[in-house]
């Protein structure tokens, strides 16, 4: 009798685990359902800000070509080229924010290809020549004409960064981006300026998001932090590796250690009678909905000499076409109102026109 009664208490007791065990279960998958959700809300928000912080971004960007396409003054000019390198930089800050806070399992994969690495630097060190004479310092590229394998997106971010980081933490000097051979035939590519500086104890945390080396002077002129994050996320994803030596006081060094490849020989340049035709008196529709981004690009086409069609949804670009002759172009945007595509419209278009008319994505 009394084994009888020990057994049903056991039984009773696993009864009462069991269910206690199944509550947790069941707390710990509803506990794993909210944070999917957060994490897919986030990734909601974040994707609905890119496109907000972007279209204003891209506006000033076409905004200023238009500005530069004008006659004006040198110190026009200049402010133009000022504005253009600040614009840049909103645009790297929100390209920062972004990638850092996607999702992992959204993280954007290398697109692997052989790059010229001395056009590459130039392109993307070309808006830093005028934030650098601003401040009274001078930037060097002295970058062999090698190739290399990369992502030309990604590296040429990592560039930027470091690029970006040089000018804004320098006050004197110099900035000066070289390459150096390995006897291996890796390339290695120096960004080395004379600023404030990195003390030995902080090196190993100045790849941290929103970490900041001179974060006690509170100085919103440097940045979130940001970018130096970036570039260790796509350096790692790239097999990259990134070394950095310094004394505060007198300057940093950044290094990256690119695998080099064989370039492909140079293609032949075109014929002059090979050239697209100039701008001028070209008709050209533009289908945005975005009336800032829809008047710059009428600005900045018509400084070329182009003729202009604007229309804001598929409807009018629609009407539009049924009134008139073929256009030597047409720019639309892929996103439009109503959910509609932009590619859609274009289908749309070549059904009434021909496959002949160039089309441009926004």
């Amino acid at each position: 009798t009394r084994a009888l009664r020990e057994t049903q208490r056991q039984r009773v007791r696993n009864a009462e685990l069991a269910s206690r065990l199944q509550e947790e279960l069941q707390r710990g998958q509803a506990a794993r359902d909210q944070l999917e959700a957060v994490g897919r809300a986030r990734t909601h928000i974040f994707a609905a800000a890119n496109h907000d912080l972007r279209q204003p971004l891209h506006a000033m960007g076409l905004l200023v070509q238009a500005l530069r396409s004008l006659p004006a003054s040198p110190e026009v000019q200049a402010l133009a080229e000022r504005l253009e390198g600040c614009a840049e930089g909103m645009s790297d800050v929100v390209d920062d924010l972004i990638e850092l806070t996607r999702d992992h399992t959204e993280s954007r994969t290398p697109r692997l290809a052989t790059l010229a690495l001395k056009p590459l630097i130039e392109d993307c060190c070309r808006p830093f020549f005028a934030l650098a004479a601003a401040k009274g310092l001078h930037l060097e590229l002295a970058v062999e004409d090698v190739g290399v394998l990369s992502d030309a997106s990604m590296l040429s971010r990592i560039v930027a960064n470091l690029v970006s980081n040089a000018v804004r933490y320098t006050a004197h000097g110099a900035i000066r981006v070289q390459t150096a051979r390995e006897a291996t035939g890796a390339v290695h590519l120096h960004v080395q300026d004379t600023g404030i500086g990195i003390a030995a104890e902080e090196l190993g945390r100045i790849f941290q998001p929103f970490y900041q080396v001179s974060s006690k002077t509170q100085d919103r002129g440097h940045g979130l932090g940001l970018g130096l994050a970036t570039v260790r996320r796509f350096a790692d994803q790239l097999h990259i590796q990134v070394t950095v030596t310094s004394t505060p006081g007198e300057g940093s060094c950044f290094t990256l250690r690119l695998t080099r490849c064989e370039l492909p020989p140079p293609t032949p340049p075109a014929k002059v009678g090979e050239l697209p035709a100039a701008f001028t008196g070209r008709r050209v529709l533009a289908i945005e909905d975005d009336p800032a981004i829809a008047d710059a690009l009428q600005r900045l086409l018509q400084t070329w000499g182009c003729e202009v069609i604007l229309a804001r949804d598929a409807a009018e670009a629609n009407a539009a076409a049924s009134t008139l002759a073929p256009p030597d172009a047409v720019i639309v945007d892929l996103a439009l109102p109503g959910g509609v595509s932009g590619a859609d419209v274009v289908l749309q278009l070549r059904e009434r026109w021909s496959d002949t008319v160039p089309i441009t994505f926004l």
